[in-house]
């Protein structure tokens, strides 16, 4: 899923440059190895966090709020990705939105691992 949503992500001058980041996604050790033994959630925090930096970039703020929600809902330590996320769209331009998205994710990860500390 990852590896579709960069391909379809990608502004590249031909097919082979646009293909060429999901083949590295979809083949990186780490993934494939995730996909095959057990079930890990974190590999799903991937496609969530590009599905929500596509949504913050087409200004559909519901939808980037429901990947960012799914994505700290995989592992406790997501909450650290949805971080850079909200420091990443404060320096793109959505000052609020990623403001909010830094508190909310720092709230979420202090709330997940209180007893860590």
């Amino acid at each position: 899923a990852a590896a579709y949503l960069l391909y379809r992500f990608t502004v590249a001058p031909n097919a082979l440059l646009q293909i060429l980041p999901a083949l590295v996604v979809a083949l990186h050790p780490t993934t494939f190895g995730a996909n095959l033994y057990d079930f890990h959630p974190e590999v799903f925090a991937v496609p969530l966090l590009l599905c929500a930096y596509e949504s913050l970039r087409r200004g559909q703020l519901l939808l980037m709020a429901l990947s960012l929600a799914l994505t700290c809902g995989t592992k406790e330590i997501a909450a650290i990705a949805v971080f850079g996320f909200g420091v990443m769209s404060f320096f793109e331009g959505h000052r609020r939105t990623g403001i909010a998205i830094t508190l909310i994710s720092l709230l979420w990860f202090l709330l997940m691992n209180w007893s860590h500390f």
